[in-house]
């Protein structure tokens, strides 16, 4: 008996153990650091349903409660084993962000880009002769731009109303003398691995026009038609050059039509960029 009450110890030990660093986990990330992959999954696709483990507490009640009746309290303790169980899972599942500790990940993660981007494009702060312009994308389920990911992109309307998606896309634009440098870069929050970059240079004489364009998108999910907006650079020899997201999504209401589309994500920025993109063009092509 001795043995089966020290198994009984070490096995709630180290339950103990598994559920206290699950609890340092969640309070880790809500305290404003990284949420792992895991936990941004469930942020998108729900935490699922917590039947397995409230079937898991109510066996460890009944078994405490028959072997107490037994008149067998040592082996009471066994019932501890799936009630602790039944909680872990019950953490492990609510572990994830809301949506404003979500657009703080979000946040962190375009910081970190632009620390240290200037080194992406091979550029020193002496060459640029104005700051740094940015735009910020995002790439949509059943979009073209979404078949490199095979489709594991995710969308999620928040509680403000405005949707969140799980890639998006940072593109930052380096103005030097003769040439800019642009640096895009795509987050998957569902695979932190490594993000894709793409660095381009472009000579101002070869640039012929910076374009903005929509056109839209049938979202199966939300059985919505979206107007979405686009960014490209146009080049001499007439390619077109986009940053592989987009800028803009509206919501086109299909059973009222006489109301405006509603926005779902905007970058604020974008017309400021734009502006500052074609005044810098104008400068460039009048030198």
């Amino acid at each position: 008996m001795r043995g089966v009450n020290t198994s009984v110890k070490q096995a709630t030990r180290v339950e103990n153990t598994v559920f206290h660093e699950l609890v340092q986990e969640r309070e880790t990330a809500m305290s404003g650091k990284d949420f792992s992959e895991a936990q941004i999954r469930r942020y998108f696709r729900g935490s699922g349903n917590y039947t397995g483990a409230i079937f898991l507490i109510i066996v460890g009640v009944l078994l405490i409660g028959v072997t107490l009746a037994s008149k067998m309290q040592t082996l009471a303790l066994l019932g501890l084993a799936p009630i602790v169980l039944g909680f872990i899972i019950i953490v492990v599942r609510s572990s994830q962000p809301n949506d404003q500790e979500y657009d703080q990940w979000v946040d962190r993660q375009k910081t970190l880009i632009a620390s240290t981007a200037l080194q992406k494009v091979h550029m020193d702060p002496s060459e640029l002769i104005r700051e740094p312009l940015s735009l910020h994308g995002v790439i949509l389920p059943g979009s073209a731009e979404a078949n490199p990911y095979r489709d594991n992109i995710d969308s999620k309307k928040g509680k403000d109303g405005f949707y969140r998606y799980s890639v998006n896309v940072f593109t930052y634009f380096f103005p030097a003398e003769h040439h800019i440098a642009v640096l895009s870069c795509d987050v998957d929050a569902l695979d932190q691995r490594a993000h894709i970059e793409h660095t381009d240079h472009y000579f101002y004489k070869d640039m012929v026009g910076v374009n903005t364009g929509e056109g839209r998108l049938e979202d199966k999910k939300e059985r919505a038609t979206l107007l979405i907006q686009g960014f490209s650079l146009r080049v001499a020899n007439g390619d077109v050059i986009g940053i592989g997201g987009v800028l803009s999504v509206k919501v086109l209401d299909s059973k009222n039509k006489k109301s405006g589309p509603k926005v779902a994500f905007a970058d604020t920025e974008v017309s400021k960029t734009v502006r500052a993109l074609l005044m810098l063009l104008r400068q460039k092509k009048q030198d």
